[in-house]
């Protein structure tokens, strides 16, 4: 699930020394902590909740990947954002990103949401002072996931991707954008609503979760959509799903509220 900002309840710790090269996160880490709440106990009060997260801030100042206005050289499009992050089976880090091509009018069906997958050219410990110089640019040829059908004509947005190991099957979980109930043909080109996204409102107006899989997922073409069933609830927007060795495997999803699901074979969720 993503990241989410909470108010302190107490204190937090001391901070770190942060130009350490030799206690440099690693890839898997770094982006462990952006997902991750800490929960400190304390003996004589209800335990206090933490937001971690990791210093955007490197010895050049601010730390942003992908930048399309700063550093339009980085990215083909305008808008990059909502990463995910997997070590592929070859030991490469890489991020899935929702992308849109133009700024104005993004999630809608002239200028839907794609998701890009990125990878890392450098291996070793993280360089949080020069991270965008590790990764490749995110380039129109990168995109791995493109809408299709009515209820995806706005965007597929909020990947969330992992790895069955044991089988090679990579499994990303996405958001559809838009209306399965409207016409295709009146939603599916920039005149029909737009340039912003309250003139689309007709056409996008719905978000469910839904599943890809793919053993070789930087080839769009080889991403497949995958029926699921499950308990009410089980495919609402926003998933993130944990793979184990050994089933159950886990699922969390909603945003405000979060649910959590588990299942035997990752099609059928049971709450």
């Amino acid at each position: 699930a993503s990241s989410q900002s909470i108010r302190r309840t107490a204190p937090p710790p001391a901070p770190r020394p942060r130009n350490d090269a030799a206690a440099r996160p690693s890839m898997a880490a770094l982006l462990t902590t952006l997902v991750c709440l800490v929960l400190a106990a304390t003996a004589a009060a209800p335990p206090p909740r933490y937001a971690v997260e990791v210093s955007r801030t490197g010895p050049g100042g601010m730390n942003v990947l992908f930048d399309s206005v700063h550093h339009p050289e980085t990215t083909d499009f305008a808008h990059n954002f909502g990463p995910s992050h997997v070590r592929l089976l070859d030991g490469v880090d890489a991020l899935v990103i929702r992308s849109c091509v133009h700024r104005p009018g993004c999630s809608t069906p002239g200028n839907p949401d794609v998701i890009t997958l990125v990878k890392r050219t450098v291996t070793g410990p993280v360089d949080l002072s020069n991270l965008q110089s590790e990764f490749e640019k995110n380039s129109l040829d990168k995109v791995i996931l493109r809408p299709q059908g009515a209820d995806e004509q706005c965007g597929v947005q909020d990947p969330r991707i992992t790895v069955d190991r044991r089988t090679g099957t990579y499994l990303m979980a996405y958001t559809a954008y838009g209306d399965g109930t409207a016409n295709p043909t009146a939603c599916s080109n920039a005149t029909a609503c737009g340039p912003t996204w309250p003139h689309c409102s007709r056409c996008c107006k719905s978000t469910k979760t839904k599943v890809v899989m793919s053993k070789t997922p930087e080839v769009a073409s080889s991403w497949v959509r995958v029926n699921r069933t499950g308990d009410v609830g089980f495919d609402a927007k926003s998933t993130a799903t944990l793979v184990r060795d050994t089933p159950p495997h886990f699922q969390w999803t909603g945003t405000g509220s979060v649910r959590s699901w588990q299942a035997n074979d990752l099609l059928p969720w049971a709450a």
